[in-house]
């Protein structure tokens, strides 16, 4: 098992949470039919990379969710 590197800024990590995040919002809202499916493979690989205690699969699920909620349709009120 693998823990956590003492040395490093997490960037690799950082990296993975930007492409989970892209991914999901793609997956939802990409133009190309082929592409929006293979985005689709991204939070699998962050779980394999997690069973394999692979500290960049906690950043790609993390960035999944976040990018879950770029997609959700926000909707605004007005006041008068």
């Amino acid at each position: 098992m693998t823990d956590w590197s003492l040395r490093g800024g997490g960037d690799s990590v950082a990296i993975c949470g930007l492409v989970g995040a892209l991914g999901t919002w793609y997956a939802a809202r990409g133009s190309v039919v082929v592409l929006r499916r293979s985005a689709l493979l991204i939070p699998t690989a962050g779980l394999v990379l997690c069973l394999l205690a692979d500290n960049h699969g906690v950043g790609l699920l993390v960035g999944c969710a976040l990018g879950a909620g770029l997609v959700v349709p926000v909707r605004h009120r007005l006041t008068a």
